[in-house]
């Protein structure tokens, strides 16, 4: 085979992938509006997607399929299931679901991109690099969000944690503010973070929150730590651009950074 496919590496070697994302109890006052309590992890059962399936599968397209699960599932508990698997409760299994839910298997990365260790969140980036789609601006619904440094990963005391997690765009708002579904600590719900404004939680004038804080405050926490979604923000990746033609959207390869 030309391309070996990450799922054959999962069920050889699943124990040297660890979680994408540390969940996080938010305190009361970080919560998104309908946020349930603490979750459990769920254990996946990674395998291919069925024969058959992908995005020209139906009339819906990817982009569309996955918004309406990552929607469907605002406030769910485990276990997280789409179509014939069940998935790992955290912010890769989720969103991992949401686009197996729409025919697009995340996980199917080049084995060659694999190292040991490497988080879920990681692999799913993998896989946006695969298609050229990996930036950090103007991004659109459907896209996906990677953040740096949420959590003490390696427990070493330093910021060195790269993708500890990510999420959905589900819209762009006025000001260039997004609303983002996630699966965080409490659960699925949505988180709203502000480019433009990183250093801002909350608009004085309006009231409205520009950027929830996704790293719990410690004080064991080095100087620089930085804890609003912005400020942890590593960039965009849109897993449907030119391996899957039938959504015809421009690749920005080369356009940012990844």
């Amino acid at each position: 085979m030309d391309h070996l496919r990450l799922h054959l590496v999962v069920l050889l070697g699943a124990s040297f992938l660890v979680s994408g994302c540390h969940v996080l109890r938010y305190p009361k006052q970080w919560q998104p509006e309908g946020y349930p309590g603490t979750v459990v992890p769920e254990t996946p059962s990674p395998r291919p997607p069925p024969a058959g399936d992908g995005p020209s599968a139906g009339p819906e397209s990817p982009v569309s399929a996955a918004l309406d699960y990552a929607v469907s599932h605002l406030g769910a508990r485990p276990p997280l299931k789409a179509r014939d698997r069940t998935f790992r409760f955290d912010c890769s299994g989720f969103v991992q679901a949401a686009y197996y839910q729409a025919g697009i298997d995340l996980f199917s990365v080049d084995a060659g991109r694999i190292q040991r260790g490497m988080s879920g969140t990681e692999i799913i980036y993998q896989y946006t690099l695969e298609t050229g789609g990996a930036f950090t601006r103007n991004p659109a619904p459907g896209d996906l969000v990677f953040f740096d440094n949420t959590y003490d990963r390696n427990r070493n005391g330093k910021l060195d944690d790269t993708f500890t997690h990510l999420g959905i765009v589900e819209k762009v708002l006025p000001g260039g503010t997004l609303q983002i579904v996630h699966l965080g600590n409490a659960g699925i719900g949505r988180i709203q973070m502000t480019l433009s404004r990183p250093n801002v939680y909350r608009d004085a004038d309006t009231g409205e929150i520009l950027n929830h804080k996704l790293r719990r405050q410690r004080n064991v926490d080095p100087a620089r730590t930085r804890y609003l979604a912005a400020q942890l923000f590593h960039a965009f990746g849109r897993p449907y651009v030119s391996r899957h033609g039938d959504v015809a959207l421009p690749s920005r390869r080369g356009a940012d950074r990844p």
